[in-house]
């Protein structure tokens, strides 16, 4: 038998406090079953690669926007809580990738369930980290983003002018026609259906439209967008209808068939060359903007005669610059690339990086110190073309020349902007 201790008042009390405090805590200390809970959410979006952090049972900031990418993705509301709603469907999709894989679905995405992906993504050659991220998904079958309604897709091809009808979400003849002719002008599979690869194209037209008219780039052709169209076209002489029809694509600089491009070489970096500005003769110090504009004169296959130096220093000519000026100015910049029987145009900075992911050469007007990964400093021009399969963008960058073609983010990219402007060269 246990020794037992007598019990005195003083013990009484002391548990009584214990208990009014465990109580009073309960409130702000997860308790070991929610913390379990919280563990498991971390567990399974970790597993489907939108949690980077260690699995912890702490709803943290990483945890959060996790949880809110899992809920974009899935078109559920963006509030970054794991409630009911979000755990039922971050079971349904794990279930699915444990279908795929071979084992048990019970929504749990434990030891199995990873050895079973790893497997999977040996053989498919992909890399093997045991994560569903979206290139095992995809190889997997298993739908990562839910695709968008069929209004919502005939209100974005009716935006484009490509859909004539009534937005009503029925996916009958005249919708499966404008979906036909999308496809046809972005050079996708030609087969009426807007699955995952029409939906992603689609958003990226819409997105570069709106940013090219000055509105939030959100993928959904609304009012909105509709309304600052409306204004482009009048101050343009265009047709007033909202809709980006081809005229007023082209007036925005917003490619609409893919291919159409004069450019020899579109969406990648093809003869994008870096050119060292510090080379360039006597102003060789303020040269980087009539150094990128012979870039991109490479990067249009029309390279000019002479020296790379010689190029530049016709370029400084051609652009007219005030000797009074220091550096250049953006409209010096299409005066010279104008000389040279370029369509450079002026557009803001997110229209400038759209054109640049479509293949066409753009100049940057860039912060130079935050591009290179430090404190602000100097502005300064740089030359970007093309993206690579991650999305990052190449760049050729006067004043770096020994950095060669270097690839940035394109969050590097908008943390960089000196000014919302950039030219398109094409």
């Amino acid at each position: 038998m246990k020794n037992l201790r007598p019990v005195t008042r003083r013990s009484m009390l002391r548990g009584s406090a214990a208990v009014g405090m465990a109580a009073a805590t309960s409130v702000l200390i997860p308790t070991s079953a929610q913390a379990g809970t919280m563990a498991d959410t971390q567990r399974s979006l970790k597993g489907l690669y939108y949690y980077r952090g260690v699995i912890d049972g702490h709803n943290g900031p990483m945890t959060t926007s996790a949880v809110k990418d899992f809920q974009s993705d899935r078109g559920l509301e963006k509030d970054g809580y794991a409630g009911p709603v979000t755990q039922g469907e971050l079971a349904k999709v794990v279930k699915a990738v444990q279908s795929a894989v071979g084992v048990g679905a019970d929504g749990d995405y434990g030891p199995v369930t990873e050895s079973a992906v790893k497997k999977f993504q040996s053989s498919e050659g992909l890399s093997v980290d045991g994560y569903a991220g979206a290139k095992t998904m995809a190889a997997l079958g298993v739908q990562r983003k839910k695709s968008a309604s069929v209004a919502d897709t005939q209100r974005s091809l009716k935006g484009l002018y490509y859909y004539r009808g009534v937005i009503d979400g029925h996916n009958g003849p005249m919708t499966t026609s404008a979906v036909k002719d999308f496809q046809s002008d972005r050079g996708l599979e030609k087969d009426g259906y807007a699955g995952p690869v029409t939906q992603g194209e689609l958003a990226k037209v819409v997105k570069a439209v709106q940013s090219a008219v000055g509105v939030g780039a959100d993928g959904d052709y609304g009012p909105v967008t509709e309304s600052a169209v409306k204004k482009f076209q009048s101050s343009e002489g265009l047709s007033v209808d909202g809709y980006a029809g081809a005229k007023t694509m082209a007036a925005l600089g917003v490619q609409r068939k893919k291919g159409s491009d004069p450019d020899p070489d579109p969406g990648g970096s093809g003869d994008l060359i870096v050119i060292n500005q510090m080379a360039t003769g006597p102003m060789s110090d303020e040269n980087c903007g009539p150094t990128s504009a012979v870039i991109t004169l490479y990067a249009l296959g029309r390279p000019p005669s002479g020296s790379h130096k010689q190029a530049v220093m016709n370029m400084r000519e051609a652009c007219q610059i005030p000797a009074d000026t220091w550096g250049a100015d953006v409209k010096h910049l299409i005066r010279g690339l104008g000389a040279y029987d370029t369509n450079a145009r002026k557009v803001n900075y997110a229209s400038a990086l759209a054109a640049a992911a479509d293949g066409k050469p753009v100049i940057l007007n860039v912060n130079h110190g935050v591009l290179l990964g430090g404190a602000p400093s100097y502005g300064h021009y740089v030359v970007a073309r093309g993206t690579n399969s991650a999305g990052d963008f190449y760049v050729s960058d006067p004043g770096r020349a020994s950095f060669g073609i270097k690839l940035y983010t394109r969050s590097r990219l908008e943390a960089a902007a000196r000014y919302d402007r950039g030219i398109i060269v094409g």
